[in-house]
């Protein structure tokens, strides 16, 4: 098994003109024989963290975000100078 490094980004997320700080993890990826998983925490929306399974890092990596974004549909995400951004940009 390889395990590589987390993924850890800090956001805020604008919500019915409230400003919000946001804390996005992907875990290190685990990679077996035949799949692959990561663990995804977004705090403060996420109480525990979700686990994620794919064929490879890059599938799962895309499904972890893809995941996140779902869950964000809607808001407005800005990096923490204030910049609007998209969540991909930030990883």
């Amino acid at each position: 098994m390889t395990i590589y490094e987390d993924n850890i980004v800090d956001f805020y997320v604008l919500e019915n003109d409230i400003k919000t700080q946001y804390h996005f993890r992907i875990s290190s990826f685990e990679v077996g024989d035949e799949d692959c998983s990561c663990s995804v925490l977004l705090s403060p929306l996420l109480k525990k963290e979700k686990r994620i399974f794919g064929v490879d890092e890059i599938q799962v990596r895309n499904l972890a975000i893809e995941f996140v974004s779902t869950m964000l549909s809607g808001k407005k995400i800005f990096n923490l100078q204030g910049d609007s951004v998209e969540l991909k940009q930030l990883l």
